[in-house]
């Protein structure tokens, strides 16, 4: 019994391990069937997304736009403000600049003063004493800055004189954009004018016109020129230098 009963026992002890074995095999079955259901998907996923990973690394890259380069001319442009003077004038035919030069108002320098900055260079009044400037960048954007002449006693400008043959002296026309050495002479005088005529006078235009708006005294027999200028607002009086002490 003993020798049949150790076989049985190993038997049973066999079955017992054979049955253990068994379920553990049962037991990975499950468990990688549940592995294959829950983390093989998540596996795949994972390289797919890798893989799309890959392919957009291996992609050429999206460029970012170039910022714009400096614009000195148009930041000068854009700076300027109603209101403030600028130096800018014509030493002959053309302007000494065409980019804003901001100076002090109470400079002897300022030669302008802003009116307005706007889009379109078509809003700037124009008239006796004013003018514009304007840039256009490289973006399309327009910046025109209007302005009109700071008149001031004692600077110069150019015109044109004739003699008229009733011996009178005829002004042709007058550059009030030139500011000029009152006593320059000759070809220091831009074509087509040929004299320099000095400010003396600076005043508010009146409503109706006077019969001497310019005279300094009631004996004063000098010839003078003048102007409404700057919108009809002032009254501009100018006559030769050496006449203009």
């Amino acid at each position: 019994m003993n020798g049949r009963g150790t076989p049985r026992r190993g038997f049973g002890r066999a079955h017992a391990r054979t049955t253990v074995f068994g379920g553990q095999l049962m037991m990975l079955g499950i468990v990688l069937a549940v592995f294959a259901l829950l983390v093989v998907p998540s596996l795949t996923g994972n390289s797919s997304g890798a893989a799309a990973s890959a392919g957009g690394a291996g992609a050429e890259p999206e460029r970012a736009s170039a910022a714009p380069a400096p614009d000195p001319t148009a930041e000068a442009f854009r700076a300027v403000r109603k209101g403030d003077c600028l130096s800018n004038h014509k030493a002959g035919a053309e302007w000494t600049s065409f980019v804003p030069r901001p100076v002090p108002c109470a400079s002897g320098n300022a030669f302008v003063r802003v009116t307005g900055v706007v889009a379109n260079a078509h809003n700037c009044p124009d008239g006796t004493g004013r003018a514009h400037f304007f840039y256009t960048d490289a973006g399309g954007r327009t910046t025109a800055v209007c302005f009109q002449r700071e008149f001031r006693p004692g600077q110069c400008f150019v015109a044109r004189l004739t003699d008229t043959p009733d011996g009178r002296v005829r002004m042709e026309e007058a550059d009030l954009t030139v500011r000029l050495d009152c006593a320059a002479t000759g070809t220091a005088i831009p074509e087509p004018h040929n004299t320099v005529l000095e400010i003396t006078g600076v005043m508010p235009a009146p409503e109706t016109e006077p019969a001497r708006p310019c005279a300094r005294s009631p004996q004063d027999g000098t010839t003078y020129w003048y102007w409404i200028t700057n919108g009809d607002t002032e009254l501009v009086c100018a006559t030769h230098p050496e006449a203009a002490g």
